[in-house]
């Protein structure tokens, strides 16, 4: 699935995992964001 920032959303994420289907989220990079990627293990 292809969508722009609206697809942001919480909801709208939880309705895709639950269908299984495939997609990604991208996002600028900036403190908070690299923070919160960088703790993020292996396993999760």
């Amino acid at each position: 699935m292809r969508a722009d920032s609206t697809f942001y959303a919480k909801t709208v994420i939880g309705a895709r995992r639950r269908r299984n289907v495939r997609f990604s989220v991208t996002r600028r990079v900036d403190t908070r964001s690299r923070a919160l990627s960088d703790s993020i293990t292996d396993d999760q």
